[in-house]
């Protein structure tokens, strides 16, 4: 009873302070005492970037490199706690020197360093049939790197919360699962405020190849401070937008360890950098 309490005193507080929506798998949360954990690479290039207007320009080449850890522990049968940390992100632009005169406008940049994290809370609020409803919580964490003097930022200095509900659906006995979500984050500092939202849908194919199609939408609300700009090339930008969606693989090579790869593209964007996002990990569970 004891600790039945104070678990619920602890979702108490976490709903007054308000999961990452990049980083959720559907409504479903892990069992007491389970993990999952992934070591993730992601990686994208580009010198083509979206305006506020949508309008494609060209940009100097911007390259984007993450080294990350996402994990999921299960702290009852019905509360997960999830993290995701980008502990190494490296960024690059581009030297620009004139073709004919050998002139050297820019000498090029890089920047290394930890990236914003987010760490929360998946809830499971009701189960029936083989339907799941979840809700989500999360803290932005500002440990990235929001000030500097070429764009190449790691963060936006800023202590978000975000809040989500999400559904999932098994098609058991046939090897098929749909999940979804949509969520507001509060944003500070002059950044908008966000709605997120996204489905995926996944087939398994003898108990050892999972293979996905996931969408995911980030619209703006327009009601931050249009003078707070953002970072390079999309890098943490204010009043971003997109609609992603790509394939990923998850491959079980023993019952504890498995690997992952994908690729996403997007439309409807603003703000961002044009380009395809490539994806990689490997991760255990129990």
């Amino acid at each position: 009873m004891i600790l039945h309490r104070k678990l619920v005193a602890l979702f108490i507080i976490v709903l007054l302070f308000t999961i990452n929506n990049n980083i959720l798998a559907g409504g479903w949360t892990k069992k007491k005492g389970k993990f999952f954990i992934q070591l993730g690479l992601q990686y994208m290039k580009s010198n083509k970037f979206h305006d506020i207007n949508g309008t494609l320009v060209d940009i100097n080449t911007l390259g984007d490199f993450t080294l990350s850890l996402y994990g999921e522990y299960g702290i009852t049968d019905n509360l997960s706690l999830v993290g995701f940390f980008p502990f190494y992100h490296r960024l690059a632009l581009n030297k620009i020197q004139g073709t004919n005169s050998g002139t050297v406008y820019f000498p090029g940049a890089t920047k290394n360093g930890i990236s914003d994290s987010d760490i929360g809370i998946k809830h499971k609020l009701t189960e029936w049939g083989q339907s799941v409803l979840s809700v989500g919580f999360s803290l932005g964490l500002p440990l990235g790197d929001s000030n500097d003097p070429n764009g190449l930022l790691t963060g936006d200095g800023e202590f978000n919360q975000k809040v989500n509900l999400q559904y999932g659906h098994s098609f058991y006995p046939l090897p098929i699962y749909f999940s979804a979500y949509a969520g507001y984050n509060f944003r500070h500092k002059g950044y908008t405020d966000e709605i997120n939202f996204g489905f995926e849908t996944g087939y398994t194919f003898a108990n050892k190849l999972l293979a996905i199609f996931r969408v995911t939408g980030l619209k703006p609300l327009r009601n931050g401070d249009n003078t707070v700009a953002g970072g390079a090339g999309g890098l943490f930008s204010n009043n971003q937008q997109y609609l992603t969606y790509g394939p990923e693989i998850l491959y079980n090579v023993t019952d504890n360890v498995g690997v992952t790869a994908g690729v996403k593209a997007g439309t409807w964007a603003r703000n961002v950098l044009s380009a395809n996002v490539y994806r990689l990990g490997i991760f255990i569970r129990n």
